[in-house]
Protein backbone atom coordinates (compact mmCIF):
# COMPACT_ATOMS: atom_id res chain seq x y z
CA UNK A 1 0.00 0.00 0.00
CA UNK A 2 2.81 2.43 0.84
CA UNK A 3 4.50 1.73 -2.49
CA UNK A 4 1.25 2.48 -4.41
CA UNK A 5 0.88 5.92 -2.77
CA UNK A 6 4.50 6.74 -3.48
CA UNK A 7 4.09 5.91 -7.21
CA UNK A 8 0.91 8.01 -7.40
CA UNK A 9 2.66 11.09 -6.01
CA UNK A 10 5.52 10.74 -8.51
CA UNK A 11 3.05 10.55 -11.43
CA UNK A 12 1.29 13.71 -10.27
CA UNK A 13 4.64 15.58 -10.10
CA UNK A 14 5.48 14.60 -13.72
CA UNK A 15 2.02 15.75 -14.82
CA UNK A 16 2.50 19.19 -13.25
CA UNK A 17 5.80 19.65 -15.04
CA UNK A 18 4.13 18.90 -18.40
CA UNK A 19 1.35 21.56 -17.88
CA UNK A 20 1.69 24.76 -20.03
CA UNK A 21 3.11 27.95 -18.31
CA UNK A 22 0.73 30.72 -17.07
CA UNK A 23 -0.14 33.54 -19.46
CA UNK A 24 1.42 36.27 -17.21
CA UNK A 25 5.05 35.53 -16.32
CA UNK A 26 7.02 37.22 -13.59
CA UNK A 27 9.01 39.21 -16.11
CA UNK A 28 5.84 40.59 -17.58
CA UNK A 29 4.22 41.57 -14.24
CA UNK A 30 3.62 45.39 -14.23
CA UNK A 31 4.03 45.64 -10.40
CA UNK A 32 7.65 44.50 -10.47
CA UNK A 33 10.41 47.22 -10.67
CA UNK A 34 12.81 46.60 -13.57
CA UNK A 35 16.25 45.55 -12.46
CA UNK A 36 18.00 48.58 -14.00
CA UNK A 37 15.81 50.94 -11.94
CA UNK A 38 16.51 49.37 -8.58
CA UNK A 39 18.38 51.76 -6.17
CA UNK A 40 19.68 51.34 -2.65
CA UNK A 41 17.37 52.56 0.17
CA UNK A 42 18.33 55.97 1.74
CA UNK A 43 17.11 58.03 4.76
CA UNK A 44 17.26 61.88 5.01
CA UNK A 45 18.42 63.07 8.45
CA UNK A 46 18.44 66.58 9.87
CA UNK A 47 22.01 67.04 11.03
CA UNK A 48 24.47 69.60 12.32
CA UNK A 49 28.23 69.57 12.83
CA UNK A 50 29.70 69.77 16.34
CA UNK A 51 31.98 72.81 16.67
CA UNK A 52 34.07 75.01 18.94
CA UNK A 53 32.32 78.11 20.27
CA UNK A 54 31.35 80.19 23.30
CA UNK A 55 28.97 78.71 25.85
CA UNK A 56 26.75 81.16 27.67
CA UNK A 57 23.70 80.87 29.89
CA UNK A 58 21.12 83.57 30.55
CA UNK A 59 18.75 83.60 33.53
CA UNK A 60 15.56 85.63 33.88
CA UNK A 61 13.54 86.37 37.01
CA UNK A 62 10.99 88.85 38.32
CA UNK A 63 12.10 91.96 40.19
CA UNK A 64 10.60 94.68 42.38
CA UNK A 65 11.35 98.38 42.65
CA UNK A 66 13.83 99.16 45.42
CA UNK A 67 14.61 102.64 46.73
CA UNK A 68 17.59 102.50 49.12
CA UNK A 69 17.58 106.17 50.09
CA UNK A 70 14.88 106.62 52.75
CA UNK A 71 14.70 108.79 55.86
CA UNK A 72 12.61 108.08 58.96
CA UNK A 73 10.97 111.09 60.61
CA UNK A 74 10.97 110.50 64.38
CA UNK A 75 9.34 112.71 66.96
CA UNK A 76 12.00 114.05 69.34
CA UNK A 77 10.09 116.70 71.27
CA UNK A 78 8.24 116.62 74.59
CA UNK A 79 5.14 114.46 75.03
CA UNK A 80 2.37 115.95 72.94
CA UNK A 81 -1.06 115.29 71.44
CA UNK A 82 -1.92 115.03 67.75
CA UNK A 83 -3.59 118.04 66.13
CA UNK A 84 -3.45 117.64 62.33
CA UNK A 85 -1.68 115.87 59.46
CA UNK A 86 -0.33 118.29 56.87
CA UNK A 87 0.93 115.66 54.38
CA UNK A 88 -0.42 112.23 53.44
CA UNK A 89 0.89 108.85 52.27
CA UNK A 90 1.96 108.86 48.61
CA UNK A 91 2.50 112.63 48.41
CA UNK A 92 5.76 114.19 47.26
CA UNK A 93 7.12 116.72 49.77
CA UNK A 94 9.90 119.25 49.56
CA UNK A 95 12.62 119.60 52.19
CA UNK A 96 11.29 121.74 55.05
CA UNK A 97 7.64 121.25 54.08
CA UNK A 98 5.26 120.91 57.10
CA UNK A 99 4.20 117.33 57.78
CA UNK A 100 2.44 117.23 61.14
CA UNK A 101 1.00 119.56 63.76
CA UNK A 102 1.13 118.63 67.46
CA UNK A 103 0.41 120.39 70.72
CA UNK A 104 2.90 119.83 73.52
CA UNK A 105 1.37 118.96 76.88
CA UNK A 106 1.93 121.89 79.23
CA UNK A 107 3.82 121.19 82.48
CA UNK A 108 2.28 123.82 84.73
CA UNK A 109 4.25 122.70 87.80
CA UNK A 110 7.58 123.02 86.02
CA UNK A 111 6.68 126.45 84.65
CA UNK A 112 5.67 127.71 88.12
CA UNK A 113 8.83 126.24 89.64
CA UNK A 114 11.03 128.11 87.15
CA UNK A 115 9.10 131.34 87.64
CA UNK A 116 9.53 131.20 91.44
CA UNK A 117 13.20 130.39 91.13
CA UNK A 118 13.73 133.34 88.78
CA UNK A 119 11.87 135.71 91.13
CA UNK A 120 14.03 134.63 94.09
CA UNK A 121 17.23 134.98 92.10
CA UNK A 122 16.33 138.50 90.93
CA UNK A 123 15.30 139.58 94.43
CA UNK A 124 18.46 138.18 95.97
CA UNK A 125 20.50 139.84 93.21
CA UNK A 126 19.03 143.27 93.89
CA UNK A 127 19.65 142.92 97.62
CA UNK A 128 23.18 141.63 97.11
CA UNK A 129 24.17 144.48 94.76
CA UNK A 130 22.71 147.08 97.15
CA UNK A 131 24.53 145.65 100.17
CA UNK A 132 27.86 145.40 98.37
CA UNK A 133 27.64 148.95 97.06
CA UNK A 134 26.77 150.22 100.57
CA UNK A 135 29.79 148.39 101.97
CA UNK A 136 32.10 150.00 99.39
CA UNK A 137 30.59 153.43 100.10
CA UNK A 138 31.28 153.03 103.83
CA UNK A 139 34.85 151.91 103.11
CA UNK A 140 35.37 155.08 101.07
CA UNK A 141 34.12 157.23 103.97
CA UNK A 142 36.45 155.49 106.42
CA UNK A 143 39.41 155.90 104.08
CA UNK A 144 38.76 159.61 103.75
CA UNK A 145 39.21 159.97 107.53
CA UNK A 146 42.72 158.48 107.46
CA UNK A 147 45.88 160.62 107.51
CA UNK A 148 48.58 157.96 107.38
CA UNK A 149 49.77 157.32 103.80
CA UNK A 150 50.29 153.61 104.42
CA UNK A 151 46.84 153.22 105.96
CA UNK A 152 45.28 155.10 103.03
CA UNK A 153 47.06 152.86 100.52
CA UNK A 154 45.89 149.75 102.35
CA UNK A 155 42.31 151.06 102.44
CA UNK A 156 42.40 151.72 98.68
CA UNK A 157 43.47 148.12 98.01
CA UNK A 158 40.60 146.79 100.13
CA UNK A 159 38.15 149.00 98.26
CA UNK A 160 39.46 147.73 94.92
CA UNK A 161 39.03 144.13 96.09
CA UNK A 162 35.40 144.83 97.06
CA UNK A 163 34.72 146.52 93.70
CA UNK A 164 36.14 143.51 91.81
CA UNK A 165 34.00 141.19 93.93
CA UNK A 166 30.97 143.32 93.07
CA UNK A 167 31.69 143.13 89.36
CA UNK A 168 32.17 139.35 89.57
CA UNK A 169 28.92 138.99 91.53
CA UNK A 170 27.00 141.10 89.00
CA UNK A 171 28.43 139.12 86.04
CA UNK A 172 27.78 135.64 87.46
CA UNK A 173 24.33 136.46 88.82
CA UNK A 174 23.13 138.13 85.61
CA UNK A 175 24.33 135.11 83.61
CA UNK A 176 22.37 132.84 85.94
CA UNK A 177 19.29 135.01 85.49
CA UNK A 178 19.67 134.90 81.68
CA UNK A 179 19.88 131.09 81.74
CA UNK A 180 16.79 130.82 83.90
CA UNK A 181 14.87 133.22 81.65
CA UNK A 182 15.94 131.26 78.54
CA UNK A 183 14.88 127.96 80.10
CA UNK A 184 11.52 129.41 81.06
CA UNK A 185 11.04 130.92 77.62
CA UNK A 186 11.91 127.61 75.94
CA UNK A 187 9.43 125.76 78.11
CA UNK A 188 6.73 128.31 77.33
CA UNK A 189 7.47 128.03 73.62
CA UNK A 190 7.35 124.24 73.82
CA UNK A 191 3.99 124.45 75.50
CA UNK A 192 2.51 125.59 72.22
CA UNK A 193 1.50 124.05 68.90
CA UNK A 194 4.58 122.61 67.14
CA UNK A 195 5.06 121.82 63.44
CA UNK A 196 7.10 118.80 62.28
CA UNK A 197 8.85 119.52 58.96
CA UNK A 198 10.23 117.20 56.25
CA UNK A 199 14.01 116.68 56.62
CA UNK A 200 14.47 115.74 52.93
CA UNK A 201 12.57 115.95 49.64
CA UNK A 202 10.86 112.77 48.48
CA UNK A 203 7.71 110.67 48.46
CA UNK A 204 5.96 109.66 51.69
CA UNK A 205 6.11 105.85 51.70
CA UNK A 206 5.06 105.25 55.31
CA UNK A 207 2.90 107.20 57.73
CA UNK A 208 1.60 106.69 61.25
CA UNK A 209 -2.04 107.65 61.57
CA UNK A 210 -3.41 109.44 64.65
CA UNK A 211 -6.86 110.52 65.71
CA UNK A 212 -7.38 113.99 67.18
CA UNK A 213 -6.04 114.09 70.72
CA UNK A 214 -3.98 110.89 70.44
CA UNK A 215 -0.67 111.03 72.35
CA UNK A 216 2.51 111.62 70.36
CA UNK A 217 5.51 110.35 72.29
CA UNK A 218 9.27 110.90 71.83
CA UNK A 219 10.68 108.29 69.45
CA UNK A 220 7.42 107.72 67.54
CA UNK A 221 7.96 107.00 63.81
CA UNK A 222 5.80 109.65 62.15
CA UNK A 223 6.74 109.28 58.47
CA UNK A 224 9.20 107.62 56.14
CA UNK A 225 10.27 109.74 53.18
CA UNK A 226 11.88 107.99 50.20
CA UNK A 227 14.11 109.66 47.64
CA UNK A 228 12.55 108.08 44.53
CA UNK A 229 15.17 109.56 42.20
CA UNK A 230 17.56 106.82 43.41
CA UNK A 231 16.02 103.74 41.78
CA UNK A 232 17.27 100.13 42.10
CA UNK A 233 15.74 96.70 41.38
CA UNK A 234 15.67 93.82 43.87
CA UNK A 235 15.21 90.14 42.94
CA UNK A 236 15.54 86.66 44.38
CA UNK A 237 18.40 84.73 42.72
CA UNK A 238 21.54 82.83 43.65
CA UNK A 239 22.95 82.77 40.10
CA UNK A 240 23.59 86.47 39.58
CA UNK A 241 26.76 87.68 41.28
CA UNK A 242 28.39 91.00 42.11
CA UNK A 243 29.27 92.91 38.95
CA UNK A 244 26.97 90.93 36.62
CA UNK A 245 25.62 93.06 33.76
CA UNK A 246 21.84 93.01 33.82
CA UNK A 247 19.05 93.93 31.41
CA UNK A 248 15.87 95.16 33.07
CA UNK A 249 12.46 95.23 31.42
CA UNK A 250 10.06 97.67 33.08
CA UNK A 251 6.36 97.66 32.32
CA UNK A 252 4.97 101.09 33.17
CA UNK A 253 1.53 102.27 32.09
CA UNK A 254 1.21 99.62 29.36
CA UNK A 255 4.62 100.47 27.93
CA UNK A 256 7.81 98.44 27.96
CA UNK A 257 11.16 100.04 28.78
CA UNK A 258 14.50 98.29 28.35
CA UNK A 259 17.05 99.42 30.94
CA UNK A 260 20.62 98.41 31.70
CA UNK A 261 22.07 97.78 35.12
CA UNK A 262 24.66 95.99 37.21
CA UNK A 263 24.46 93.80 40.32
CA UNK A 264 25.84 95.79 43.28
CA UNK A 265 24.75 93.48 46.12
CA UNK A 266 24.49 89.69 46.08
CA UNK A 267 23.77 87.89 49.34
CA UNK A 268 24.89 84.58 47.81
CA UNK A 269 28.44 86.03 47.69
CA UNK A 270 28.41 86.58 51.46
CA UNK A 271 29.93 83.65 53.32
CA UNK A 272 27.42 81.94 55.56
CA UNK A 273 24.42 83.82 54.17
CA UNK A 274 21.28 81.78 53.49
CA UNK A 275 19.57 84.59 51.60
CA UNK A 276 19.45 84.72 47.81
CA UNK A 277 18.72 88.37 47.11
CA UNK A 278 20.41 90.60 44.56
CA UNK A 279 20.23 94.38 44.22
CA UNK A 280 20.68 95.86 40.76
CA UNK A 281 21.68 99.47 40.14
CA UNK A 282 19.72 100.67 37.12
CA UNK A 283 20.56 103.33 34.55
CA UNK A 284 17.29 105.29 34.50
CA UNK A 285 16.51 107.25 31.31
CA UNK A 286 15.12 110.79 31.45
CA UNK A 287 11.61 109.65 30.53
CA UNK A 288 11.38 107.43 33.61
CA UNK A 289 13.13 110.03 35.76
CA UNK A 290 10.29 112.39 34.82
CA UNK A 291 7.83 109.78 36.07
CA UNK A 292 9.69 109.74 39.37
CA UNK A 293 9.38 113.50 39.80
CA UNK A 294 7.27 115.20 42.45
CA UNK A 295 4.31 115.42 40.06
CA UNK A 296 4.32 111.70 39.31
CA UNK A 297 1.28 109.57 40.01
CA UNK A 298 3.15 106.35 39.17
CA UNK A 299 2.87 103.75 41.92
CA UNK A 300 6.14 101.88 41.68
CA UNK A 301 4.82 99.15 43.90
CA UNK A 302 2.74 98.06 40.88
CA UNK A 303 5.44 98.40 38.20
CA UNK A 304 6.17 95.10 36.43
CA UNK A 305 9.90 94.42 36.43
CA UNK A 306 11.94 91.51 35.12
CA UNK A 307 15.70 91.10 34.97
CA UNK A 308 17.89 88.89 32.83
CA UNK A 309 21.61 88.50 32.56
CA UNK A 310 24.40 86.17 31.55
CA UNK A 311 25.22 83.88 34.47
CA UNK A 312 27.80 81.64 32.72
CA UNK A 313 30.23 82.26 29.87
CA UNK A 314 33.07 79.99 28.69
CA UNK A 315 35.13 80.56 25.54
CA UNK A 316 36.45 77.89 23.13
CA UNK A 317 34.47 74.85 24.23
CA UNK A 318 32.91 72.01 22.20
CA UNK A 319 29.24 72.68 21.55
CA UNK A 320 26.48 70.51 20.13
CA UNK A 321 22.80 71.37 19.54
CA UNK A 322 20.49 70.53 22.40
CA UNK A 323 18.12 68.83 19.94
CA UNK A 324 20.77 66.14 19.41
CA UNK A 325 21.00 65.28 23.10
CA UNK A 326 19.20 62.11 24.21
CA UNK A 327 18.83 60.43 27.59
CA UNK A 328 17.96 56.92 28.64
CA UNK A 329 17.84 57.77 32.31
CA UNK A 330 21.23 56.15 32.90
CA UNK A 331 23.31 57.74 30.16
CA UNK A 332 23.41 60.74 27.86
CA UNK A 333 24.08 59.96 24.19
CA UNK A 334 23.79 61.22 20.62
CA UNK A 335 23.47 59.56 17.22
CA UNK A 336 26.21 60.52 14.77
CA UNK A 337 26.30 60.04 11.02
CA UNK A 338 29.58 58.92 9.40
CA UNK A 339 30.83 59.52 5.86
CA UNK A 340 29.01 56.39 4.66
CA UNK A 341 25.68 57.63 6.06
CA UNK A 342 25.83 55.00 8.77
CA UNK A 343 24.34 55.88 12.16
CA UNK A 344 26.35 55.26 15.33
CA UNK A 345 25.28 55.48 18.98
CA UNK A 346 27.75 57.62 20.95
CA UNK A 347 27.67 58.20 24.76
CA UNK A 348 28.68 61.76 25.74
CA UNK A 349 29.42 63.68 28.91
CA UNK A 350 27.87 67.15 29.17
CA UNK A 351 28.98 69.95 31.52
CA UNK A 352 26.24 72.60 31.15
CA UNK A 353 23.33 73.29 28.86
CA UNK A 354 21.28 76.25 27.76
CA UNK A 355 18.23 76.40 25.54
CA UNK A 356 20.18 75.91 22.31
CA UNK A 357 23.49 74.18 23.02
CA UNK A 358 25.19 71.71 25.34
CA UNK A 359 28.82 72.02 26.39
CA UNK A 360 30.35 68.59 25.65
CA UNK A 361 33.29 67.36 27.73
CA UNK A 362 33.85 63.89 26.23
CA UNK A 363 32.41 61.62 23.52
CA UNK A 364 32.53 63.92 20.49
CA UNK A 365 35.11 65.69 18.39
CA UNK A 366 34.95 68.90 16.42
CA UNK A 367 33.36 68.24 13.01
CA UNK A 368 31.31 65.21 14.09
CA UNK A 369 27.90 65.18 12.43
CA UNK A 370 25.10 64.66 14.95
CA UNK A 371 21.51 63.75 14.11
CA UNK A 372 18.89 66.16 15.38
CA UNK A 373 15.51 65.09 16.68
Amino acid sequence: MYRIKKALFAAMAVLLLLLPAPRHTLAEDADIIPEDEIRADSTNYKTEAVGIGTFSKVESTAGVAYFPSATSVLYDGLSAVFVESLAEFGEYVEEGQPLLKVEVEKDEARVRELELKLERTKSSYETGVRDKKREISNMNLDRNKLTDAYAIQKANLNIQIREIELERYIYSTERDIEKQEAELQELNEQNQVSIINAPIAGKITNQKYYAAGDPVRPGDLLYRITDISVFYVAAESSNFHYGTDINVTAGIRNRQYELTGKVVICTADIKGSVKTQVIVRVDVPEEIQAMLSKNSEVNFGAVRLSINGETNRVENVLLMPMSAKQNTGQETFVDILDENNSVHHRPVKVAFTNREYAWVLTGLNEGDIVILD
